[in-house]
């Protein structure tokens, strides 16, 4: 026989693991190869969540976390939705990413925005994850090929990369 207390546990544990399967995610593997197709589909979920603009525009209009916004004040409304449409961004990328693309989505927290602000977090993450052209890398694959094993030239190879 199952003590109160005990039972009680597992209804609230199940309670948690519905709330936590409940949420959904488009994971990103930190492949930079696979990085074109993911964030196109991230910005698809985005915009099923009407947070899309938060990553791809610009927001000057979104106010420091620490600035009081009110609910009751038909003035705030605009500034309150596009918070939550950051918290909301922030938190799906955050979510959906781990190692050093976690890493540059948490660098998206800044003294404005402790929170994190979503536009900076997508901007960094799409840095450190940018595609090489077919002409970048031509380009790089015939430096590379000419280099020898001189020390000095290959730290200067290894410069450009970065």
């Amino acid at each position: 026989m199952i003590q109160p207390a005990a039972r009680a546990f597992k209804v609230v544990n199940q309670v948690t693991m519905t709330d936590v399967s409940a949420v959904k995610t488009i994971p990103f593997d930190g492949k930079a190869e696979n990085y074109a197709e993911w964030s196109s589909t991230f910005i698809d979920y985005c915009t099923l969540k009407d947070c899309s603009n938060m990553i791809l525009e610009d927001q000057p209009d979104l106010k420091p976390d620490a600035d009081a916004l009110d609910e009751t004040v038909d003035s705030d409304k605009p500034f309150i939705k596009l918070r939550k449409q950051n918290a909301t961004a922030f938190s799906m990328l955050s979510l959906s990413t781990k190692g050093k693309s976690h890493e540059a989505v948490q660098d998206g927290k800044t003294t404005e925005h402790p929170k994190g602000n979503a536009r900076k977090a997508w901007l960094n993450l799409k840095t450190i994850n940018k595609p090489i052209n077919d002409l970048e890398e031509f380009n790089l694959k015939q430096n590379l090929t000419g280099v020898s094993l001189n020390p000095k030239a290959l730290i200067q190879m290894i410069g450009f990369l970065n």
